[in-house]
């Protein structure tokens, strides 16, 4: 029906441009003739005759033009299998029309359906995306795209940027957004060897620059934990090597490489502990541990050093069980009992409690220690970060247990909270889900 109104639209068109011709050459040697047969004054009264004529038969021209089109493709209206009118000479042209018709509205449906599937993906992209034809006309935008071009810097920058991708250059450059960085691409879109358009790619870089950052300075505290033991140790080698250690002094000297080696294996192991925490992969398998068992397990450990210095220690709570990995649960157990062995004070406690909580099993280590200044306590959980760095140094610490805990709470989807308070003591607290 659409492709028989357009041929309708087209002979009326024809018609009507034949008729006005027609009309207009007749007017034209009417008023020639005029000119020559009569005297100029007769000449140009009558000449308006032909004129007012011809403004009045054009109207009537494109009417009748529209009368005699539509009687002509009334037979083609008419010509429809399911009116069971049929005109044998028109079948062949309704056949072919009726193809075509078929063909545009298939090639239409699935023009429509890849510009959707288009939108539905450039709307769920975390990066923004922006398409501009080769005029420079925004064609598409998606829903970051967008909030990023609100402001009027940023959509310059991205403007500016699909213009240099339309000369035929690619292009990047880094942008800060409401204190988060971008990076910005802009490349041309050829066919057939020609620039057809553009496209800006829209990169949230903020990750990826924090985790540089991050390996930076962890490479640098790596390299300054290790080499603070390992120079001790070289020292007090290389004077016993030269003979400059009275035989009544090599018992300590043997004893202070042997506590600097045991720091560095230390610092080592954490090392190694952290690192597979942190790089996503799943080392061991997942099994039903007694939360119980394993804190007094823990308890045991640094029963030793808890009797040096007379720290009481207490376990209390229930037999709760949970599924995950056990030597991951046992050293975040194992480094909070630690941790307030080694910052108590003398005759001080520590009380661990295992049992239930409103979100799943809980696990909290008290102690009466030296506690933590308030200042310090949104770091302590940072790599290597420590409140008094020459009693670390004192106690052995490493700097890495409060971050192995952080890590294995998040390898089990848990949480972790502390408390503090300078010269009380210390509460952590953390959540699994059973």
């Amino acid at each position: 029906m659409k492709r028989i109104a357009s041929l309708k639209k087209r002979i009326t068109a024809t018609m009507f441009s034949v008729m006005a011709v027609l009309l207009a050459l007749t007017a034209a040697v009417t008023l020639l003739l005029l000119f020559l047969l009569l005297p100029a004054d007769d000449a140009l009264f009558f000449g308006i005759v032909p004129l007012c004529a011809l403004a009045v038969l054009l109207p009537l021209s494109f009417f009748l033009s529209r009368r005699l089109s539509g009687r002509l493709v009334l037979p083609l209206l008419a010509a429809s299998r399911e009116s069971g009118t049929t005109y044998t000479e028109l079948l062949p042209l309704y056949d072919r029309l009726e193809k075509q018709d078929a063909a545009i509205e298939k090639q239409l449906a699935s023009a429509r359906r890849r510009q959707e599937e288009f939108r539905v993906l450039s709307e769920n992209m975390d990066e923004g995306l922006v398409v501009a034809s080769r005029h420079g006309k925004i064609v598409s935008a998606n829903a970051v795209a967008r909030a990023f071009m609100e402001s009027e810097s940023e959509g310059d920058a991205i403007t500016e940027i699909l213009d240099v991708a339309r000369g035929g250059r690619h292009t990047e450059r880094s942008l800060m957004h409401e204190s988060r960085y971008y990076r910005l691409i802009g490349s041309p879109v050829f066919q057939n060897e020609r620039i057809v358009g553009a496209v800006a790619l829209l990169l949230d870089e903020t990750e990826k620059r924090s985790m540089e950052q991050y390996r930076k300075e962890f490479t640098a505290n790596v390299s300054h934990e290790l080499k603070t033991p390992l120079t001790s140790i070289s020292g007090f080698a290389e004077l016993l090597k030269n003979g400059m250690v009275d035989a009544s002094d090599v018992p300590e000297f043997a004893k202070d490489i042997y506590d600097e080696a045991k720091r560095l294996l230390t610092l080592v192991n954490d090392i190694i502990r952290l690192s597979r925490l942190e790089d996503g992969s799943r080392p061991y398998e997942s099994t039903e541990v007694d939360l119980y068992e394993t804190a007094k397990e823990a308890l045991s450990t640094v029963r030793p050093a808890a009797e040096r210095i007379g720290v009481t220690l207490s376990l209390e709570g229930t037999h709760e069980t949970v599924v995950g990995a056990e030597p991951i649960l046992y050293d975040i157990i194992y480094n909070l009992c630690d941790n307030a062995v080694k910052y108590n004070r003398e005759g001080g406690f520590v009380r661990v409690y295992v049992g239930e909580g409103e979100t799943g099993a809980v696990i909290s280590v008290e102690d009466g220690g030296i506690g933590i200044p308030s200042e310090h306590i949104d770091r302590i959980f940072e790599r290597f970060y420590r409140v008094d760095k020459s009693h670390s140094k004192e106690i052995g610490g490493t700097g890495l247990g409060l971050s192995i805990v952080r890590h294995g709470v998040a390898y089990h989807d848990g949480e972790v909270s502390l408390t503090s308070t300078l010269g009380v003591g210390t509460k952590v607290t953390v959540t699994l889900k059973k």
